[in-house]
């Protein structure tokens, strides 16, 4: 009979986490600027530019804004969730935060869980705004019939990558390479993955070895729901099976890999920088 007060006990100590780590980001002007305000800056400057330009998608063309608002979410997922989550995670195993969580009472599962949950929070909050924006700034469409397939790839999507931040945070020596490391890691995979242009005229090379990495086909999965010439109820299990495969091997990685303390002689209590919380404002 006690299960009932342990569980209220858990889910209150991973709301009380969840919140502190969400007050933490929007503490953080870096955090804040390039996980919220950089990708509305895109949308706001790419659609704005591209007038009355239209764009091939699957089934005919599209006003600009109704592809590149769905694929610059993408990048919101990408920069919040993984990115930044990489550089924090190494930034606090430098100054012993991690070390000191361990140590505790406190079940890691819960901290681990509220980091990730609080980066899943702030990628959402930048969807939302990003499509409010698109909606009333750009005639962007949404379409009521998709919308559960778009809100369960978004989880899928951003539970994928914060896996993958969190397996990538084990590779990371310490917090002044973390930076570069989630850059070398994102950057790329993010300019060949159709975010910022589709893929359909992309050399076969090009496009073969995206198929290889998860965000194309978080792009090519979220991007259906909000193409007016899908049929259906817009979900894409082509897409959502490798997506998925991808987010079960990084966590498995993470859980086999994770670190709690720094390599020998990389600690720094209060030296490490804190200002970089996003790959973004270190390319």
């Amino acid at each position: 009979m006690t299960t009932g007060p342990r569980r209220r006990s858990i889910l209150s100590l991973f709301g009380l986490w969840t919140a502190q780590q969400i007050r933490q980001l929007l503490r953080n002007p870096q955090a804040s600027f390039f996980s919220v305000v950089f990708p509305l800056l895109f949308l706001v400057l790419f659609a704005g530019l591209s007038g009355n330009r239209q764009v091939d998608v699957p089934g005919g063309k599209v006003a600009f804004a109704q592809f590149f608002t769905p694929a610059i979410a993408t990048f919101a997922i990408v920069t919040s969730c993984f990115t930044s989550l990489v550089i924090t995670v190494a930034i606090e195993r430098d100054q012993l935060v991690l070390k000191r969580v361990r140590s505790t009472p406190l079940r890691p599962t819960i901290y681990i869980g509220s980091r990730i949950a609080a980066t899943v929070a702030l990628a959402m909050a930048t969807t939302v705004v990003l499509f409010g924006v698109g909606v009333l700034a750009f005639g962007v469409h949404l379409y009521p019939r998709t919308l559960p397939a778009a809100i369960v790839t978004f989880l899928l999507g951003t539970a994928t990558f914060a896996a993958l931040g969190m397996a990538v945070s084990s590779l990371v020596p310490n917090g002044d390479s973390a930076p570069a490391i989630a850059n070398i890691v994102a950057l790329p995979m993010t300019f060949i993955s159709g975010v910022f242009f589709p893929m359909a005229g992309a050399p076969g090379w090009l496009v073969k070895s995206a198929n290889l990495l998860p965000l194309i086909h978080l792009v090519n999965a979220f991007s259906r729901p909000f193409n007016p010439f899908t049929k259906g109820s817009g979900f894409d299990v082509h897409e959502l099976v490798p997506l998925a495969i991808w987010g079960i091997a990084s966590a498995v990685f993470a859980v086999r890999t994770f670190r709690w303390e720094p390599a020998p002689g990389r600690a720094r209590r209060g030296g490490t920088r804190q200002g970089v919380a996003t790959g973004s404002g270190s390319a």
